[in-house]
């Protein structure tokens, strides 16, 4: 009723004006335009009675966008504007902070003849409330649009989404239209954000709207990869290090990938560091300077080298390394160990890998190498050299023979031709693992002349080294040595030398005998000395076998050099240990006590006539000990072990070549047996025996006092039995006793 009352007088004030200019002109020369600012009906908790509409200001604006006319509404929203001019207008409104308007009519039109709007009002509405804010970016960000486009939510007091905002340059956002009341307003998580504060609550009521809170960014996601060709998902690590020292770490995923989360705006330095399962570590490309002004991704680092490991082996599908190979790849160089193994500092790719060994010829290798298994397939060898001497000269003759010679090679059926130079020297590449002969040739009229090669054929297998021991000598050496027995050397001591290269061996025995056949040698049993006639120079392996001696030396290398190659002018000397001497000596070390045991066991071996000897452990199987005399030994067992033996001291003859069995008597074996009181008779309980029966053997193992408790009786025993056979025990009475229910 009252807004009613003052639109009735503010008409009537509108009329006398009117009436005013229209008795002083005789036609109007302005138009008056009219209407009320209040508040849109529904909005909540608003009544445009209470309201006071004094700050608001009604415009009229041309179609260039300029204001003509403006006016300030009264306290109850009327308004009035005198417009001069005929023509079309737009309202414009403005007025409290966080007030949104609606005219209810948007364009205004003064006719010629000054009418305005056809004579109808222009309402303004109040439709809403504004919140206006903004988000807040970190302190060290410079970029204007760090914190625009980032969505807001608004929601009510009952935790309903109103509406959304997006945040714009600046990061400033606002909601429109909003009915009075309490609300709450968050960003939406944002990818590659982190907001260190995301709450504002806002109150909207007739006065405005009152904003607390914040929604401010502390940092950023910065996202970095390790390029790996293959090997994605090895673990490393990235460090991201700020222009002011601080440093942040952040391991590399499955994908390659490192993301470093909530780092603030600023310059910073990132390095990547790669280590492989097996702990090598890959140098990886150099350090990226990073400038961080909202979610950021750094170029992919990848690895510059590693280490590579690779093994040189004698052919495809064997694990038989070869030592001291030089490999050069990329003109980096290493030497394969005992093992034929190597190691590179590498980049991944296609790579010649070059192998050389004096004597040795490899197969060519181009592989395409890989971070992800940073291993250089294996390299095999292809041909090995064949080198040997021919030797025509013979001391004390004076026909020489021309050592520039004609050779024939045959392997498989084929035969091929090399030629020595005029030293007699000769070399040629043959394939590994291959058998063939090697013959020097000899006219009719040379052999006439006298000329023979010793050997005549050399028979040679090839394996992943060079041979370079190849012998063809006119001469045939006097091997002369020594066997050094403790006494007299007897019928089974025999020497054998077998040779590298042939195959064959000599064999010198020192007693005559069956055994003695066409080619052995004799040696002398008392002196220990022999003298082995035509002896072909090369490598030899002494082996000495007498059942019951012991030998230093024995299954060692020798080499049989001509006394011109040794530098000496005796008979052919024996190079053994690097050491040159002019004959082979073996020596005796002491006398075999040999012992088999079904078991390993700890024990001592000491002489009969002493009363202490020495811990030895004697291992399952058969085995020998060397004792200093040949005499009679005692090899002690302890008795305190699970396993029992036979005997706790066996006698051994030493050297006899008999040896020592050890058996087991039996299994240590303990437990007990429990029967109800009620089963035994009255007064029988300190009578009872356990009685064991083993192999249709009956006997006893304890009797003692049985223990009772409650309703049950048990007594415990301990015994040995014997492996594999079963065992029974049971609890009876005394003999005396009639408990006849408790026998087996």
């Amino acid at each position: 009723a009252f807004v009613a009352i003052m639109r009735a007088g503010w008409l009537a004030f509108a009329c006398i004006v009117a009436a005013f200019f229209a008795a002083v002109n005789s036609a109007p020369d302005f138009a008056t335009c009219g209407g009320y600012v209040g508040f849109k009906d529904g909005i909540e908790g608003s009544s445009s009675a209470d309201a006071d509409f004094s700050s608001v200001k009604v415009s009229l604006q041309n179609a260039k966008g300029f204001t003509k006319y403006s006016a300030e509404a009264a306290p109850n929203g009327y308004f009035l504007l005198a417009v001069d001019q005929p023509g079309e207008y737009k309202v414009a409104v403005s007025g409290k902070a966080g007030w949104a308007f609606k005219p209810l009519t948007e364009k205004v039109i003064v006719d010629d003849e000054m009418e305005c709007n056809d004579g109808a009002d222009i309402d303004v509405k109040v439709v809403g409330f504004k919140i206006a804010s903004k988000v807040v970016k970190p302190s060290t960000c410079g970029g204007p649009l760090v914190a625009s486009g980032i969505e807001l939510v608004l929601t009510d007091a009952k935790g309903r989404e109103v509406m959304t905002a997006v945040s714009g340059k600046g990061g400033e956002f606002e909601f429109d239209d909003v009915s009075p009341g309490h609300y709450t307003i968050a960003a939406k998580p944002l990818p590659g954000v982190t907001f260190d504060s995301n709450k504002m609550v806002a109150t909207v009521g007739v006065a405005g709207a009152e904003v607390e809170g914040s929604v401010s960014m502390s940092g950023f996601d910065v996202t970095l990869s390790v390029a790996l060709t293959g090997a994605d998902g090895e673990k490393g690590a990235i460090a991201f290090v700020s222009d002011k020292g601080s440093e942040v770490t952040a391991a590399v995923s499955e994908d390659g990938t490192a993301t470093l989360t909530n780092i603030a705006c600023g310059s910073y330095t990132a390095t990547a560091s790669l280590r492989f399962a097996d702990g090598v570590e890959a140098i990886m490309s150099e350090e990226q300077k990073v400038a961080v002004e909202g979610p950021s991704t750094v170029p992919s680092f990848s690895p510059v080298s590693a280490v590579f490991t690779g093994k040189v082996i004698s052919k495809a599908g064997s694990n038989e390394g070869i030592e001291g190979v030089q490999v050069v790849v990329d003109g980096t160089t290493a030497v394969t160990d005992a093992n034929g193994e190597y190691s590179l500092a590498l980049t991944a790719g296609k790579k010649e890998v070059a192998a050389s060994k004096k004597g040795t010829e490899f197969s060519p290798s181009s592989p395409v190498l890989s971070f992800k298994t940073r291993q250089i397939p294996p390299i095999t060898v292809k041909s090995v050299q064949v080198c040997g001497q021919i030797e025509t000269s013979l001391e004390g003759s004076s026909k020489s023979f021309s050592q520039a010679r004609m050779i024939d090679v045959k392997a498989n059926g084929k035969a091929v031709v090399v030629q020595s130079d005029k030293s007699g020297s000769f070399c040629f590449d043959a394939d590994v693992f291959t058998s063939f002969t090697i013959e020097p040739r000899v006219s009719e009229a040379e052999k006439k002349e006298g000329l023979r090669f010793n050997p005549p054929v050399h028979k040679v297998e090839t394996r992943s080294s060079p041979v370079g021991s190849i012998q063809f000598s006119r001469s045939l050496l006097s091997l002369r040595g020594v066997i050094q027995c403790m006494g007299v050397c007897s019928a089974e001591t025999v020497i054998r030398l077998r040779s590298q290269a042939l195959g064959d061996s000599v064999v010198i025995r020192f007693a005559d005998s069956d055994d003695l056949v066409e080619g052995d040698v004799l040696g002398d049993a008392k002196t220990g000395e022999f003298e082995v006639q035509d002896f072909v120079p090369g490598t030899y392996v002494v082996s000495v076998s007498d059942s019951g001696r012991c030998w230093e030396g024995d299954n060692k290398e020798i080499e049989v050099l001509s006394p011109e190659k040794a530098g000496s002018t005796a008979q052919a000397v024996v190079r053994d240990g690097g050491n040159n001497a002019d004959k082979l000596t073996i020596v005796q070390t002491g006398f075999k006590v040999e012992v088999t045991a079904p078991t390993e066991v700890k024990g001592t071996i000491r002489s009969a006539k002493e009363e202490s000897g020495k811990d030895v452990t004697i291992r399952k199987g058969r085995q020998h000990f060397c004792v200093p005399s040949k005499e009679q030994y005692v090899i002690g067992i302890p008795t305190d072990a699970c396993v029992r033996f036979s005997k706790e001291e066996y006698s051994a003859e030493a050297g006899s070549g008999k040896p020592v069995v050890i058996t087991i008597a039996g299994f240590e074996m303990t437990g007990s047996i429990t029967v109800p009181v009620s089963a035994i008779t009255d007064g029988q309980v300190g009578g009872l025996t356990v009685k064991s029966e083993q192999a249709g053997q009956e006997g006893y193992v304890s009797r003692q006092q049985a223990i009772v408790e409650g309703e049950t009786a048990s007594i415990s025993f301990s015994t040995v039995v014997k492996a594999g056979q079963s065992t029974k025990f049971a609890l009876v009475c005394d003999a005396r006793a009639a408990c006849s229910k408790l026998l087996f």
